[in-house]
């Protein structure tokens, strides 16, 4: 059953990931050019790019959204008929841990925000080197726009590398949290 679980949001993931990308696409080239003012190709690649990306990446892990909840509550109610008043240690514990996992979860998304502006700007940059081609090479500007280019570039991957960071934090307190809830709620057992 996991399996075909899998199979379904994969399927789900690559049905809406072309179709985000196909009607962005068709709405970029309808769009008039008072519609496009203020709209930059590096925002529009990012959207089709990895706008798109994100949602295939939701279908494949945005039923925890409401599973991780009830699993709790299930696992909560049968620890609680199980070791009486000692489970409730461990489910203070588990409970305790999620405003912590939600506000490395708003730091990373802060940070997430000021990579994708970085990255927008390094593809604007690029689009506008490629298309101008030949003034560029004319002018002798390749070394200015590779410049500019690699400056975004290393500043996106500043962004990237704390993005990263915050993300392994989730992933710590994801399998760190019922071993935490586990061990007080066993260490409360032996104690009463």
């Amino acid at each position: 059953a996991n399996e075909r679980q899998k199979f379904l949001s994969f399927q789900t993931g690559i049905r809406l990931r072309s179709a985000v990308v196909s009607a962005a696409h068709e709405h970029v080239l309808a769009m008039t050019p008072q519609g496009r003012t203020g709209l930059t190709s590096g925002q529009i690649t990012n959207l089709v790019a990895v706008d798109a990306q994100k949602l295939f990446e939701l279908t494949q892990e945005g039923h925890y959204s409401w599973s991780c909840p009830l699993a709790m509550v299930i696992i909560s109610v049968l620890l609680l008929l199980e070791l009486g008043v000692c489970a409730l240690v461990g489910i203070v514990t588990m409970f305790l841990i999620v405003p912590f996992v939600h506000y490395i979860v708003n730091k990373m998304m802060v940070i997430r925000k000021h990579r994708v502006e970085a990255s927008d700007a390094r593809v604007e940059i690029t689009s506008a080197m490629l298309q101008g081609i030949r003034f560029t090479k004319l002018n002798r500007y390749e070394e200015r726009f590779t410049e500019r280019i690699l400056n975004f570039r290393r500043m996106e991957m500043k962004y990237l590398q704390r993005e990263l960071f915050y993300l392994a934090m989730t992933f710590v307190c994801t399998v760190l949290s019922p071993v935490l809830a586990g061990g007080f709620t066993f260490i409360a057992y032996v104690l009463v």
